[in-house]
This record gives C-alpha cells, sequence and structure tokens, in this order.
C-alpha cells in the first residue's frame, strides 16, 4: 500500500503525469475531449505534418507529458504549439465600409463595427494588465512582509501582510501565513508576567485574527486536508488561551482525517488532543486507526501504549512497546526510549500534556471564531 512506501509522509499536487492528473482532477471526459482536439486539428494531411518542423515540438511535449507533470506554462505552450500547427487559413475583411469623400458623420459611423472588433482585445490586454500588476505587486509585498519577520519587525511584517491580502485576497499562502504571525505575536504576549486588561484585549484580538485568517485558509480551498490540519493547529495552539479550543480543535482534525483517512500522522494529532485532555478511550481508539493505517510506525504503537499505560492496561502497554522495539533501530535512540519504559523521550514523543492557561481567566472565543461546517 501507499503508506507502506518511502512516500507515506509526503502529500502530491498532481500525478505523476498530465494525462493522469487530467484523468483524476476531470475524469475520462477529459481524455476524451483532448484526443478529439487533437483529431480536429490533425486530421488533414497527416504525412505532411509529421515531416513539419512545426510539428515535431507538439510531438516531443506529448511524450514528455506521458512521463513529467506538466504546469501552467506547459498547458500555455501545448495550445500555441497547436495554434502554430493547426490548418488555417488567412481570410482578411474590412469593416471600413466607408467610400473615399464621404462627410465626417458617416466617417465615424463607418468605423463602428472596428471599434466592436476592437473593443474586446483592449479590455483584455487592460484586464491582463491590471491584474497582472496586482498579483505581482502582491507578491512583493508578501517577499517584503517576510524579510521583515526575519529582521523581528512585527509590524512592518503585519502591514506587508494586510497589503499583500488586500491585492490579491485568494492566495491561501498569504492567509496562512498572517495567520501564523498573529498567532506568534500572541503567544509572545501571552509570555508576559502581569498581564494588564489592555494585553489581554490586545491577545484576544490576535487570536480572533489568528482563526479568521485560518478559516479563509480552509474557505479557499475546503477540500484539502492541510488546510483543515493548519486550522486545527491553531485551535490547538490558543487552547492555553480560550475556552472552547479544545473542541473545536477536535472538530476541524476530525475533518481532515475524514478528507485523508489514511493519513496515520493526522490520526495521531487527534489522538493526541483526545490525551490531553484525559479522554484516553477516544484517543486509544485513534491511536488504533492510526496503526491500522501504517502497521510500521512506531510513534503510533508508541503513543497507543503510553495511553494504555494511563488506563493501567499494562498488558496491551508493554505489547506495543514490544512492537516498537521492532520497529527502530537497536543502535537509536528511540530504541533505549522504548527500553527505558518511555522515560528520557527523545525522537519518540509522546502525545502532549494539554497547555495549562496563562491566562485567568481563560479567554472566551467570540461565534466568529467556530470552525467552518464539515463537508
Amino acid at each position: 500500500s501507499f503508506n507502506r512506501s518511502s512516500f507515506w509522509a509526503n502529500s502530491f499536487t498532481s500525478s505523476r503525469n498530465f494525462y493522469l492528473t487530467a484523468a483524476t482532477e476531470v475524469g475520462l471526459i477529459a481524455i476524451l475531449a483532448f484526443f478529439i482536439l487533437l483529431l480536429s486539428v490533425y486530421k488533414y494531411d497527416i504525412k505532411t505534418r509529421l515531416t513539419s518542423a512545426e510539428t515535431w515540438p507538439l510531438i516531443v511535449l506529448f511524450i514528455l507529458a506521458f512521463i513529467f507533470p506538466v504546469t501552467f506554462f506547459g498547458i500555455t505552450l501545448l495550445f500555441i504549439l497547436l495554434a502554430i500547427g493547426s490548418n488555417s487559413e488567412e481570410k482578411t475583411f474590412n469593416v471600413n465600409f466607408l467610400a473615399r469623400g464621404e462627410n465626417s458623420a458617416s466617417n465615424i459611423s463607418s468605423r463602428i463595427p472596428s471599434f466592436i472588433v476592437a473593443l474586446p482585445v483592449i479590455a483584455s490586454v487592460i484586464a491582463l494588465s491590471y491584474f497582472g500588476y496586482r498579483y505581482s505587486l502582491a507578491e512583493y509585498r508578501f517577499k517584503e512582509a517576510l524579510d521583515a519577520v526575519g529582521n523581528n519587525n512585527a509590524q512592518t511584517a503585519v502591514d506587508k501582510m494586510v497589503a499583500a491580502i488586500n491585492l490579491n485576497p485568494r492566495v491561501d499562502r498569504y492567509r496562512l501565513s498572517y495567520s501564523q504571525l498573529n498567532l506568534a505575536i500572541a503567544q509572545n504576549l501571552a509570555t508576559k508576567k502581569d498581564l494588564t486588561d489592555d494585553d489581554k484585549n490586545a491577545i484576544s484580538q490576535l487570536i480572533q485574527i489568528a482563526i479568521q485568517e485560518g478559516k479563509a485558509t480552509v474557505a479557499l480551498n475546503p477540500t484539502r486536508s492541510g488546510n483543515w490540519a493548519l486550522l486545527a493547529g491553531i485551535y490547538r495552539s490558543v487552547m492555553s488561551f480560550a475556552q472552547g479550543a479544545d473542541q473545536f480543535t477536535i472538530q476541524t482534525y476530525s475533518q481532515a482525517v475524514a478528507l485523508e483517512p489514511v493519513n496515520p500522522n493526522l490520526r495521531i494529532a487527534l489522538g493526541g488532543i483526545y490525551y490531553a485532555l484525559g479522554r484516553y478511550d477516544e484517543a486509544i481508539d485513534a491511536f488504533k486507526l492510526a496503526v491500522l493505517a501504517k502497521p510500521d510506525l512506531a510513534n503510533a504503537h508508541y503513543n497507543l501504549a503510553i495511553t494504555y499505560r494511563e488506563k493501567n492496561e499494562v498488558k496491551k502497554a508493554t505489547e506495543e512497546i514490544n512492537i516498537v522495539l521492532t520497529l527502530v533501530g537497536k543502535d537509536t535512540a528511540d530504541y533505549e526510549t522504548a527500553i527505558k519504559e518511555l522515560k528520557n523521550l527523545e525522537s519518540l514523543t509522546p502525545p502532549s500534556e494539554a497547555p495549562t492557561p496563562v491566562i485567568k481567566p481563560p479567554l472566551e472565543l467570540p461565534e466568529e471564531a467556530t470552525p467552518p461546517a464539515s463537508l
């Protein structure tokens, strides 16, 4: 199975070649439409076309598409080559019906067909220039924000992130980075010993922005489990700040698992939340499913063993530890960790304890912080 391969922890955005990607995302109708397009373009003079220099770049592109995924640039190049090699005929017509010597009023009216033909082209060029400028400027502002983060200039980073989002609000990485930035500022502010009311209000606002942008990331692509997992991570990070964040974390992790049920790491993360909340039976169920998804994942067995230990089910915990010992190398720190009965943990990490509140009383999340509805 896929989880037994060396790529089990990787996420892929396309298949191994263009045709498989098209069939996966659109269906067999995409393949059928593609070959109908080829047939309509090259149904005449096949022998002549095969000897034409214009055809061979297209043939090479078709062959490469069987081997590699094709980017947006490759698809654009494909249609350019199809246009160059098509069996087209050049026809010229004059939309100016004015006879020489007629008056100016007739001259203007006779040029209306020319304006009608040119208007869509002009509008397309203007729109392309406008949006291209905005998208390019958004990327530049985003780079400036990342540079500001590297220089520990939080205010500049926030301003540049907001500018990038305003220029191009449909890029999820802008939203994600802005969410993480606000969360980091909130966590840093929460480490102060004596928090004032202004500090608490600032933390609350920063958390709300982080959650809002995390939800926006999900809204841009709600079928991507990674976006739900990122939102769950945000809720997980504010469990020490806000009431109700634990339930939101469970809800969003559950949705991520539903979208990618074969991912054992998502189930381990969900089980870790149950463990941190002391809901050991549900944690055991989650870890069991992680083991089922990838039986050779040592960390899944390890987390399951710890949870069994918390329930005083020593026999089952011992069985899981023995499995861990068979999955890790004897010369590794993980092996020593398991031998020492889960003490002095290094690489194998147990589910983390629920973070203790750093703000008392805990903040209450507003209704707007509720996770998006599940699919």
